[in-house]
């Protein structure tokens, strides 16, 4: 693609922090040429990844996810963030090392799932 002095670029890119992907699109002189990228084209997914999105796959959850799962409880209206983190602290020894872990973790499903 040749870009040239006064050509109008314009990027779009759209990020997906919990899955990892990022995707862009370059479009140079109002879309005469247009690049479109992914970070989900250059992965490799491992066969255990693709065998739990397959129809009859049971899923059960992780430790993560259980955590996970016990902060969305707790996002009821009437737990502040502190609560929870001390919460998914307490319930999760094996996975949180230290508050400070807890409360990083409560920040991410927060941010992403709480309203």
């Amino acid at each position: 693609m040749t870009v040239r002095k006064g050509d109008p670029v314009t990027v779009s890119m759209q990020i997906r922090p919990a899955e990892r992907l990022v995707r862009w699109t370059v479009d140079v002189r109002n879309g005469e040429h247009r690049l479109v990228r992914s970070t989900m084209n250059g992965m490799l997914l491992p066969r255990e990844f693709l065998a739990r999105t397959r129809p009859r796959f049971v899923p059960r959850l992780t430790e993560r996810g259980k955590a996970r799962q016990t902060v969305l409880d707790l996002c009821d209206g009437v737990r502040a963030v502190a609560e929870i983190e001390r919460a998914a602290y307490e319930r999760h020894p094996d996975l949180f090392a230290s508050l400070d872990l807890a409360q990083t973790f409560v920040a991410e499903v927060v941010a992403r799932d709480g309203a």
